[in-house]
């Protein structure tokens, strides 16, 4: 139930991702993740999975770190440190 989150980073699936999401294994927080790829915009006219054919690897994958709202806090002062 992804109201009962809140969001700690989002961004790139680069080094911070990793940082953060290895500082918040360490410390004992359990924690969601969700992509979201940038790239792809759904043609209804043709089908939805007809537009990715073609698709460039290189385009972004944004990925956003949900902790429970019990844990942000505490997720949050871990994470200032980073």
């Amino acid at each position: 139930m992804k109201f009962l989150k809140r969001e700690v980073y989002s961004g790139p699936k680069t080094d911070k991702f990793f940082e953060i999401t290895g500082a918040l294994k360490k410390a004992g927080i359990k924690y969601d993740v969700q992509n979201y790829d940038t790239g792809h915009v759904a043609d209804l006219a043709r089908g939805a999975g007809v537009g990715r054919f073609g698709q460039s690897a290189s385009l972004p994958t944004i990925c956003a770190v949900y902790v429970s709202k019990a844990d942000y806090d505490e997720a949050m002062n871990i994470l200032k440190t980073k």
